[in-house]
């Protein structure tokens, strides 16, 4: 496990100090690495220019070394071709709040705390069991009824486990009613 320890600190890119996740693996002509989303004209270790060179070694090293997850609350560690497929399913991966008018980027596993503290949501989640009938009051002011466009705070419930939201808007006076279901793909 030393030697493997390592091989992974000699890999680790010098600009943001993480193991490349996608190869090739750019190098310097006196051999530094650099992962591909921090290349640029010059190594970042010794200035000389990057050129086009590419480290086969590095490869096979990331090829059969375990890669930590990259999202921040994820502590788990997947093989070099199975870690892109588990970052699309990752219970900690960064999603938008599902509200129109709100641009915030939060990870999943915390986006119901997100809503149940900022404004985007009414308060508090709901939990609800089959069979259930909830009415949603969408009252609006006298202001609200004219305006061509509205959007509501979101309804989130919780289902057997799952989490989901009820988006309400309206555009060009017509109202658009959306389920978003905070779940992984699979799941959905």
């Amino acid at each position: 496990e030393n030697f493997v320890d390592q091989l992974k600190e000699k890999i680790e890119c010098p600009v943001c100090l993480e193991i490349p996740q996608t190869v090739p693996v750019p190098v310097c002509p006196n051999g530094h690495l650099v992962c591909n989303e921090c290349k640029d004209d010059a190594c970042p270790t010794c200035r000389v220019g990057m050129g086009d060179a590419k480290s086969l070694l590095a490869v096979t090293v990331i090829e059969n070394i375990d890669h930590r997850c990259k999202f921040v609350d994820c502590e788990g560690f997947f093989p070099f071709d199975k870690i892109e497929e588990h970052a699309k399913d990752c219970c900690h991966r960064t999603v938008s709040c599902p509200h129109s008018k709100c641009n915030v980027k939060v990870g999943l596993s915390k986006l119901l705390d997100y809503l149940n503290d900022e404004k985007c949501s009414f308060l508090p989640v709901m939990t609800v069991k089959v069979p259930a009938v909830k009415t949603l009051n969408l009252s609006t002011k006298e202001r609200g009824r004219n305006a061509t466009s509205l959007y509501y705070k979101l309804f989130t419930f919780t289902l057997e486990d799952i989490s989901f939201c009820i988006k309400v808007e309206k555009r060009d006076w017509i109202y658009h009613f959306y389920v978003v279901m905070l779940a992984s793909e699979e799941v959905c």
